[in-house]
């Protein structure tokens, strides 16, 4: 994103100097033209990193989801007597443990493709 600025910055003080007759026209166009196209190669780059964080994303809620799925299966063994209580909690301590790195991993990405 800062890069995109520094183009933005770059192009708009080449036009500043072109009208005050302090670059010529032929390095203006040169110039112009090769600003434009590394700004849109660095936002083309920015689109891809933002659409590759929105699957990331999607995958991570979908782990969250299981992660639910497989904490009520274990609750239902702990209930049916399958599991004694103390594997219950070490599992239950996983399992929140897990839950919150999902969630920090969620956060940051969704900040971070705002």
């Amino acid at each position: 994103n800062r890069n995109i600025e520094t183009k933005i910055f770059q192009l708009e003080n080449l036009s500043r100097e072109h009208k005050l007759h302090k670059v010529d026209k032929e390095t203006f166009e040169t110039l112009r033209e090769k600003y434009k196209e590394e700004k849109l190669v660095l936002e083309d780059e920015r689109k891809d990193l933002v659409s590759g964080m929105k699957l990331w994303i999607q995958d991570l809620k979908l782990e969250k989801a299981e992660l639910s799925v497989e904490r009520k299966l274990n609750k239902g063994r702990y209930r049916s007597k399958e599991i004694s209580e103390d594997d219950f909690k070490g599992i239950e301590k996983d399992f929140d443990l897990r839950s919150k790195k999902i969630n920090s991993k969620i956060n940051t990405l969704e900040k971070l493709t705002k």
